[in-house]
């Protein structure tokens, strides 16, 4: 088997520096660098790959040299009493030959503890990732969130302004004045909120990566490119999961100490040469030398029990890494069945809090207009602000929880670190090929089918349920008539063109039709708007756009205003409007100097 292997150069670890990381990559390349949890995986690996080293040492022979110089004294039946000088040294040579399968299954044991050390290793990176991905998001997603938040707040004391100079002039209510006052407030404690969660993600992001975070952080790349496109490739991306791989290693290494402890019923084997040499050997003066080559059968016939009692032990430890292997079977289930329907979710998700923005902000925009006019309370403006500031931070975190979904799934995969372009090395980790596994190791139930996304069942939720019956709207006043001869041609020839460039996307021809004085709402500048726009116009599916009942009022050399109905549909948005359009000469072409919507309704 192929190992994958991680993807920064361990050797540079210990004197590698700090860095601003302005993208993704970069800080996700100086966490793996600097992180001590992945340095002390990283170490425990190479520790492990030297024990083996050492076990390795059984199969080679012990030599061992002594030599001794003493001074001895003798009293014996012999008379050879008295004190004397006995040298000696004596050199042995030992071979083991068998040992019960002792030694080679503690090698092969080892081995598949240094490839548990690895897929450990692999697992922490892959996680110290993800978390860094995590945090990289959190730091952009609350930068957006405070920007939205100081946004919000110059509304409310814009608005807040303005309610004080009609109190003060006599032609304002004082409760609407405390009202102002308590949002403003809630306003500027949003704020402070936001900026707080900024600092927390920050220091987060800053314990992660060993810097603080840049001041011009690039967007994350898109994640969802590199993720598996369905649930069988997605199945077959599970197999490289590192946890599950270590937890596979794990077993195997069990399985070997396990084997090894069964020694003990075995005889045990030795080879042995020696040659000594001695002097005045018990006070007989003279040389002695002794040479001899033995045999050596050594088989223990009983221990108390203490041989079954270990094998026993080391059984069932064997059977608690099964079990350890079920466990990472099912959190690497569980965790990739959330993250894979999270992507889903989210995608749809972000649908709908797009247009829920977008009617808001429309609804904002007629709101302030009406309540300019005396037609709308303050209340009404004031929730309708809330919203739309609420709504807005509900799409920031979807955008950012959607990239870092298809993170998760690629951390699952084993392929966060090669869709960020951090080149692997190869060969860190020793062969696996050791024998004495078995198949049914990586049979768990972690690979099977997958629970699938179910989308939403619209047409059942609505069905069986009795129709509304509508309360007729009587009119107010009568529709305007409609009055095409009113308006010259050049006036109706822009509009449709207006109108056809906005139903064919041609953004570009679209925007050029808009005067250099146009009016943006809001305190949106001018480059905002048209950024927003080009971003809607691009989303996928066609639209239909209907003008009825056009007609012209206030029309000279300069200026001119236009009505009309307008009935808008797209994939997911559909709206009927009265529409004014305020057109300016520029160039001796008619532009839009002002677009308002003046009243309608939602389909």
């Amino acid at each position: 088997m192929k190992l994958k292997t991680i993807a920064i150069v361990f050797l540079t670890l210990s004197s590698a520096t700090s860095f601003a990381a302005t993208t993704l990559r970069d800080a996700v390349e100086q966490t793996v660098l600097r992180n001590p949890e992945i340095r002390a995986k990283w170490l425990e690996f190479r520790a492990s790959s030297k024990e083996q080293d050492v076990a390795r040492g059984g199969y080679y022979p012990q030599i061992n040299i002594q030599g001794i110089a003493s001074a001895e004294n003798l009293q014996d039946p012999k008379n050879n009493t008295g004190n004397f000088n006995h040298p000696s040294y004596n050199i042995e040579f030992r071979q083991m030959l068998f040992d019960g399968f002792a030694t080679s299954e503690e090698v092969r044991r080892l081995g598949y503890g240094s490839l548990t050390r690895y897929y450990d290793l692999l697992a922490a990176s892959d996680a110290a990732a993800l978390e860094t991905t995590n945090a990289y998001l959190d730091v952009l997603r609350y930068r957006k969130l405070v920007e939205l938040a100081s946004d919000n707040y110059a509304i409310h004391k814009e608005t807040y302004n303005q309610i004080v100079e009609r109190v003060e002039a006599g032609v304002g209510r004082r409760v609407d004045l405390e009202m102002a006052t308590g949002r403003l407030a809630l306003a500027e404690s949003n704020w402070l909120t936001e900026s707080s969660n900024l600092l927390d993600v920050s220091a987060r992001y800053e314990r992660l990566t060993g810097v603080a975070p840049d001041a011009k952080m690039s967007d994350v790349p898109d994640l969802g490119a590199f993720s598996p496109k369905d649930l069988n490739n997605l199945k077959d991306a599970l197999r490289n999961n590192p946890s599950f791989l270590a937890a596979i290693y794990n077993i195997r290494s069990a399985r070997a100490a396990a084997t090894a402890k069964k020694s003990g019923f075995y005889p045990q084997l030795y080879f042995r040469a020696a040659h000594g040499y001695d002097k005045n050997r018990d006070n007989v003066d003279g040389n002695y030398r002794d040479s001899k080559a033995q045999l050596i059968v050594d088989y223990n016939i009983f221990r108390g029990g203490s041989d079954v009692a270990l094998a026993s032990q080391y059984a069932e430890q064997l059977n608690v890494t099964y079990e350890l292997r079920d466990k990472a079977c099912r959190d690497l289930r569980q965790t990739t069945q959330i993250a894979w329907n999270d992507t889903y979710r989210l995608t749809e998700q972000r649908k709908y809090l797009d247009q829920h923005v977008l009617s808001t902000e429309k609804a904002r925009d007629a709101f302030r207009r009406q309540f300019d006019i005396g037609q709308r309370s303050l209340l009404d403006l004031l929730d309708t602000e809330n919203e739309l500031f609420e709504a807005k931070r509900a799409l920031v975190r979807a955008e950012y929880d959607h990239q870092l979904s298809y993170a998760r799934v690629l951390t699952q995969a084993h392929e966060l670190l090669s869709a960020l372009q951090i080149s692997p090395l190869e060969n860190i980790a020793p062969n696996s090929d050791l024998g004495g596994g078995e198949a049914e190791d990586d049979k768990a139930n972690c690979l099977g089918a997958l629970i699938p996304t179910v989308p939403l069942d619209r047409e059942a939720a609505l069905a069986g349920r009795p129709p509304r019956i509508a309360t007729p709207v009587v009119p107010t006043a009568p529709e305007t008539p409609a009055n095409n001869n009113s308006c010259d041609k050049s006036i109706t020839e822009m509009v449709e063109s207006w109108r056809s460039q906005w139903a064919e996307k041609k953004v570009d021809a679209y925007l050029a039709q808009y005067a250099s004085q146009f009016e943006v709402s809001g305190k949106r500048t001018r480059a905002d708007w048209e950024n927003k726009r080009r971003s809607r116009l691009s989303k996928e599916g066609p639209i239909t756009l209907k003008f009825d009942n056009l007609s012209c009022s206030n029309v000279s050399k300069d200026q001119a205003k236009v009505t009309f109905k307008q009935s808008y549909s797209s994939s997911n948005y559909q709206d009927i409007v009265e529409k004014t359009l305020d057109l300016v000469s520029e160039g001796g072409k008619w532009k839009i100097k002002r677009e308002q919507v003046t009243s309608g309704r939602s389909e």
